[in-house]
Formats: structure tokens, C-alpha cells, sequence
């Protein structure tokens, strides 16, 4: 999927897409792109949740990521726009 963050300025009333919507597009924001990696681990019963880094200390802007549980319920944080 590609991130549009700073390349596209979405027209669509909504501030994130549903799921749908960005398999339709195959492509959405940062926030987008975590959502729908949410949305995935959540129907196979793995908890996550989204990180959202409002701003980073060095530059403009900000980015949103992922963050699972493993099956001792340690924390594992994760880019899903990031090859691994």
C-alpha cells in the first residue's frame, strides 16, 4: 500500500477511510495504512492498537504506527509500512 501522507490531499468527507474503502484504493495516509492493519489483527483475535505520534522532536509532522500483544502480553510496536 502506498502512503499518501504530504502527496495527496484526500477530497473525501471522512478524516480516516474504513477498511473497504482502502482495499478499494490501495492506498490512504499513515493513519489509514495502521487502521486497516488494526482492523486485520483484530478479526484473527489479535489485540493491537494504533500509536499515533502527534509530532517528533526533529521535523514537521507526525506518524501513526501499530502495536500488538503477544501470547505473554508483552508489547510488540510495529511500522506496517515498514518492510520487516
Amino acid at each position: 500500500y502506498l502512503c499518501t501522507y504530504g502527496i495527496e490531499q484526500r477530497s473525501d468527507p471522512l478524516p480516516f477511510l474504513g477498511s473497504l474503502q482502502i482495499l478499494h484504493r490501495k492506498k490512504g495516509s499513515c493513519g489509514d495504512v495502521a487502521n486497516l492493519m488494526t482492523f486485520a489483527l483484530r478479526s484473527l483475535d489479535i489485540p493491537s492498537s494504533v500509536d499515533i505520534i502527534p509530532y517528533w522532536g526533529t521535523s514537521t509532522g507526525g506518524h501513526v504506527l501499530n502495536s500488538a500483544f503477544d501470547s505473554n502480553g508483552d508489547v510488540v510496536h510495529f511500522d506496517a509500512l515498514v518492510n520487516s
